[in-house]
């Protein structure tokens, strides 16, 4: 039996001897512990199955997804009808593509006919998006679904060379709720996840001056965390000032980044100041646990148990191995709320081949931007922000001006504006070379150069080093 299944036993256990201590938002559910442990056993073995069975356990489970679906959510039952399908007509998960893409609009113009007849507080808990591009999405999701994408999560943390007991330093945002009750609130939730859900501390992504730094620094000497997850532009800004300031002695066995796109010269540079690997993970807010980074860092593994994953063109043709596209998600255990073919406004593309780790989930690339953060050019050519970071790195300005950090925003399909955040703005050879740059790639177009002193983090405290405000299907 696995150290991390005693361990979730345990936290049953002592969960319902300090609930009535807790914040109920905040306590732990004895049904999280006693079905997660069962999931991550699942998912240890499943992980090693041939790719056939687990095919045909996807389509098992998808099946029983659409049938709930049509009995259970009025929207999906007149979906079905109005596309002349029964629920007999999904019986693989080629099957899928019969059905019409989800979006964010619709589930906020439906979301009550979204929602299962059956739904419960026992069955259910509120969520919400973090609004990193507009509008928070706010949905119900199945307490059994959060129960297996935290099993998934465990599995990954364990690829890592994570063991139960592991201390974790995360750089995310506080919660909300948190900041409105108080220092009081977040002592007993740091309490207890430190306690006896998992060895935590947490840094505010949103309080990221000097002094905050010079305090972060100080308390990861002396916490000495084994992990390091959060934010990439979070845990970026934080090393280039340990580099800066010449802080030393915080040695992590690995770093775990997700939320947003890590360029290769950020993982290298976290690399060499660590002296340890990183592993990415993809999720969203509206499906947890979707893809993560093995020990080989081939690709991302899918976890094909929870959910499908297709990536489609503009014109909804499925798009083969390596070739980028829209992301479309299904979640196969959502019962509650089920998004059924979700399109999340993420760009990604599949990965070929086998990964050498010998696990048979399919392999997806590291996801580089959304949708609304493509940058196209009056050519048709399309790009997402690490085509940005490798030309800045190119032409040496990450070094020669102390570049930190850039934002390209595009308006027009005529033009885009570029903001910089440097400690010495570039001579005029050097922003005509950019520009040139950017011409034989896009053809020519109104580039505008601003060299200013900082660039907001969004809503959620995430990075967009490219925004889009043209329509992202035809320009």
């Amino acid at each position: 039996m696995s150290s991390i299944k005693h361990k979730l036993e345990e936290i049953a256990y002592y969960s319902s001897l300090i609930n009535p201590l807790i914040p109920k938002k905040y306590r732990i559910c004895r049904s999280f512990a006693r079905e997660a442990h069962k999931y991550y056993d699942f998912l240890e073995e499943s992980q090693w199955w041939p790719k056939e069975k687990l095919k045909e356990y996807q389509s098992e489970k998808l099946k029983k997804l659409i049938r709930y679906a049509f009995e259970k959510a009025p929207y999906y039952n007149n979906l079905l009808k109005q596309n002349n399908l029964t629920p007999d007509d999904i019986r693989s998960i080629e099957d899928i593509k019969k059905l019409p893409i989800l979006n964010k609009d619709i589930i906020r113009k439906h979301s009550k006919k979204i929602l299962s007849s059956e739904i419960s507080d026992r069955k259910a808990c509120l969520a919400r998006t973090g609004a990193s591009t507009g509008e928070p999405l706010v949905f119900y999701l199945d307490k059994k679904a959060n129960d297996l994408a935290w099993a998934a999560f465990f599995r990954f943390l364990c690829w890592t060379g994570y063991r139960w007991g592991d201390k974790i330093a995360l750089f995310w945002r506080t919660p909300e709720e948190l900041k409105k009750h108080g220092k009081w609130y977040q002592n007993i939730a740091d309490w207890l996840k430190a306690s006896y859900v998992i060895n935590l501390k947490h840094f505010d992504a949103f309080k990221m001056s000097e002094n905050h730094f010079a305090n972060y620094a100080a308390e990861l000497q002396q916490y000495q965390p084994d992990i390091i997850r959060g934010y990439p532009s979070a845990i970026i800004y934080f090393t280039n000032y340990c580099i800066e300031n010449n802080i030393k002695g915080i040695q992590p066995k690995a770093i775990t980044t997700t939320a947003e796109p890590l360029f290769k010269r950020e993982q290298k540079l976290l690399e060499n100041y660590y002296k340890c690997k990183v592993f990415d993970h993809y999720g969203c807010g509206e499906v947890y646990s979707v893809a993560f980074e093995c020990e080989k860092h081939s690709g991302l593994h899918i976890t094909a148990e929870h959910v499908i994953v297709e990536i489609i063109d503009d014109y909804g043709n499925s798009l083969n191995d390596g070739q980028e596209g829209r992301v479309i998600l299904t979640d196969l255990d959502n019962l509650m709320m089920p998004f059924i073919r979700y399109e999340n406004g993420d760009i990604g593309s599949f990965r070929k081949g086998s990964c050498a780790c010998g696990r048979t989930l399919p392999l997806m690339n590291h996801v580089n931007g959304r949708v609304f953060g493509l940058i196209r050019g009056v050519n048709g050519n399309v790009v997402h922000g690490e085509f940005f970071a490798d030309l800045l790195q190119d032409i040496g300005w990450y070094e020669a001006y102390d570049l930190t950090h850039f934002e390209v925003v595009q308006k027009t399909i005529g033009g885009f504006d570029c903001n910089f955040v440097c400690s010495k703005i570039p001579n005029k050879k050097a922003i005509e070379e950019f520009k040139d740059r950017c011409f034989q790639y896009f053809g020519y177009m109104n580039i505008t150069m601003n060299f200013i002193d900082s660039i907001p983090l969004t809503p959620a405290g995430k990075r967009r080093n490219t925004r889009s405000e043209i329509d992202p299907i035809r320009t």
